[in-house]
């Protein structure tokens, strides 16, 4: 039961971390769709013609195509495919509806047959087009034509069959962009064996590094999101990632990064494999890396990593793991030291020995300056942090506690009337004192002496108060409080509304005996 309780302690808090992967995802994936695999004088240039001047280009573009493709002029697909390909690919409002409405999207997917092979600017500009309308807003015509027409398929075919590095990489950024889009086409991905594909690759083709790059964002992709793909899957991706991280390269050590994330939320066997793996000092040291998706990625990891067994925080915590999260703690920006907050709770929410190393490190005075002072959202976790160490640690571990005024800082949060969650995670806090002496009490034959340190410090006074509190979670909360730990007595009728039958309790002292 004890484990069971701890495992829920250690909670992934998916509701922020999903809307911060989003918004990585959404500016990644514009970023590259604009990009692509080949530089171009022009693109810069192209960012700041008018929506008129782009529709008209597109226009131009659509009919000279047709045209060309009809009549075999090989010259004449490529430069039209290159001005469609212009007019779409920027970040925001692309018009893909008149393109998607044409023949062209019909057309273009014939280009990725094997007949067309030799020509691989032609099919890079295919790709990429196809990758750009797929990853658009969804269209039900265009989501038809793709499956219909096995566009999946055939893309995965032509980056096996041809011969041209060059190709094969266009092909997986396109394949990248898809499968970053909706987890649909990844899943399409999975059931055609892309992973063995691109292990095929691997073993028998000479990669250069802008391969690598790709292939490292598109396993990110795969990794990602749920339903979660399948495990059997991730796991042949591993090894890859693993040599990624070992190199020195922004890019890849970014996505890398990120897939290990990915993996290790969702996978135990990967969590065993970073640790047999000797990954852990790696992941540690990355945690300082100077480009912060790489450090919040590594963040992210070691939360994952805590998330789980004992033997994965142990062996955290002997590679000075909590040197690395006290630097993050200090962090500009509010989602490192939430995430950082995050790693230590779960830290905290484990064994004795794990929670007095981090009452014996400088980082628990940061935890409680953070819990006092800083952003709600960073001051709630690290408030949940210090209730998972009063619910975990022993009594003894309580009272060091208390000699760094976590009883204070509970009370600010509880103090916080306008932000209901760090009222309730203030209280928590509270009743897990009120917990832990009444359970010493009961061993030692005496009074809970949380109690009267509570009546000392002021605090049953805005228990109290907190009871006229408009948020019923919180009210509810001081109910039972009141209710499990204090001597009450009934003294008025309900203040809240009818179909709610609490009655109103006011705090009496306790008599000295």
């Amino acid at each position: 039961m004890s484990d069971d309780i701890g495992a829920l302690l250690k909670s992934k808090r998916e509701d922020f971390r999903v809307e911060i992967r989003k918004k990585q995802l959404d500016d990644m994936l514009t970023e590259r769709r604009v990009k692509s695999t080949l530089e171009d004088d022009n693109e810069e240039k192209q960012q700041t013609i008018t929506p008129e001047e782009r529709l008209k280009q597109l226009t131009e573009g659509i009919k000279e195509f047709i045209k060309a493709f009809v009549g075999g002029d090989d010259e004449g697909q490529l430069r039209n495919l290159k001005l469609i390909r212009k007019a779409i690919s920027i970040k925001e409002n692309a018009p893909l509806k008149p393109l998607i409405e044409s023949e062209v999207p019909g057309l273009i997917i014939q280009l990725l047959d094997d007949r067309h092979s030799e020509q691989v600017e032609l099919q890079h500009e295919a790709v990429w087009i196809v990758t750009n309308m797929a990853s658009g807003p969804f269209s039900k015509q265009l989501h038809n034509l793709l499956i219909q027409e096995k566009v999946i398929e055939r893309l995965i075919h032509l980056m096996d069959k041809t011969p041209s590095i060059l190709a094969k990489r266009t092909i997986l950024w396109g394949l990248s962009n898809m499968a970053g889009e909706s987890f649909d086409y990844r899943d399409i991905m999975i059931q055609l064996c892309v992973v063995e594909v691109l292990m095929n690759i691997i073993a028998t083709c000479s990669l250069d590094i802008d391969f690598c790059v790709t292939l490292m964002w598109f396993i990110s992709n795969l990794s990602r999101g749920k339903p979660f793909p399948p495990e059997a899957e991730i796991l042949k991706c591993f090894s890859v990632v693993r040599q990624g991280l070992m190199l020195e390269y922004v890019d890849i050590l970014r996505d890398g990064m990120w897939a290990l994330s990915y993996m290790s939320e969702q996978s135990e066997k990967i969590k065993g494999l970073v640790a047999s793996g000797g990954l852990i000092p790696r992941i540690t040291k990355l945690i300082l890396h100077e480009n912060q998706s790489i450090s919040l990625a590594a963040l992210r990891c070691v939360g994952n990593m805590t998330n789980s067994i004992d033997a994965y925080t142990d062996e955290l915590l002997q590679n000075n793991i909590l040197d690395a999260i006290h630097i993050k703690l200090q962090s500009t920006r509010i989602i490192i030291r939430r995430e950082s907050c995050w790693c230590v709770s779960n830290i905290l929410a484990g064994t004795h020995q794990q929670i007095s190393k981090v009452i014996d490190h400088p980082i628990l005075k940061k935890i409680i300056s953070v819990a006092q002072e800083d952003d709600d959202l960073v001051r709630k976790e690290a408030i949940i942090a210090l209730n998972n160490a009063l619910y975990r640690g022993s009594f003894d571990q309580a009272n060091e506690l208390l000699q760094y005024d976590v009883l204070e800082t509970l009370n600010s949060a509880s103090e916080k009337v306008g932000s209901p969650g760090l009222v309730l995670v203030g209280l928590e806090g509270v009743e897990y004192l009120l917990k832990k002496g009444k359970e010493h009490a009961e061993e030692i034959g005496g009074e809970n002496v949380v109690v009267k340190l509570l009546e000392e410090k002021g605090y049953l006074k805005l228990l109290d108060e907190l009871q006229k509190h408009e948020d019923t979670d919180v009210y509810t909360k001081v109910y039972s409080i009141i209710e499990e730990y204090l001597s009450l007595i009934h003294i008025s009728e309900p203040t809240r509304q009818a179909e709610i039958s609490y009655a109103v309790f006011c705090l009496k002292k306790k008599k000295n005996i």
